[in-house]
């Protein structure tokens, strides 16, 4: 594992805790704390706070590739089109019941991960990246799957 930027992995644990928020809701941990956090995030349910925030992270780390993108010069459209695809696939996929919401985002989660690998072998991301995205990306994964359990 590379070493991580201190501020990119602190931003990254900060980023995380309305995912890890979202999931403990979905348990009985008591009345008092579930309301507590559902109240700051203004949502009514863990699911719904796992949907509306995965859709935003979802469209930032399609954000991220695309600064990789302007990057690239040989494989200039194609780096365009894989960094724009997180994006296009939150818009026109995560829509239905909560649970195929959840569904929708978790596979956009996945492929974004293949769409970083393809950029890391294409030498546009920093040598850290995928240590910073592989375990921080199985964190929401893991949170999203357990909003299924509401």
């Amino acid at each position: 594992m590379k070493k991580i930027p201190r501020p990119a992995l602190l931003l990254g644990c900060f980023l995380l805790m309305p995912f890890i928020l979202g999931a403990i809701v979905v348990f009985p941990v008591g009345e008092a704390i579930s309301s507590f956090v559902l109240r700051i995030f203004n949502q009514v349910s863990g699911p719904f706070l796992l949907v509306s925030y995965g859709k935003l992270v979802c469209v930032l780390s399609a954000g991220a590739l695309f600064g990789f993108a302007a990057k690239s010069r040989k494989r200039e459209w194609r780096s365009y089109f894989l960094a724009a695809l997180p994006l296009v696939w939150v818009v026109f996929t995560v829509v239905g019941s909560l649970e195929q919401q959840l569904a929708a985002l978790i596979i956009g989660f996945i492929l974004g991960l293949v769409a970083d690998f393809q950029f890391r072998f294409w030498k546009l991301t920093p040598v850290w990246w995928l240590s910073f995205r592989m375990p921080f990306t199985l964190v929401i994964i893991a949170c999203l799957g357990l909003g299924f359990l509401a």
